[in-house]
């Protein structure tokens, strides 16, 4: 059972599959990840 799955039995948020975006963040950088939503957001792209 994957970990997803596991979450998901629970009612807990999980972010999985995360490739694209592990290979986009950068050392120093900072992201909101809201695993309710299925989002990852930069806070400083809105400034």
């Amino acid at each position: 059972m994957s970990r997803a799955s596991v979450a998901r039995k629970h009612g807990v948020a999980a972010v999985v599959d995360v490739t694209a975006v592990a290979l986009a963040l950068r050392s120093g950088k900072r992201e909101r990840v809201d695993g309710s939503r299925g989002t990852v957001e930069r806070p400083d792209a809105h400034e």
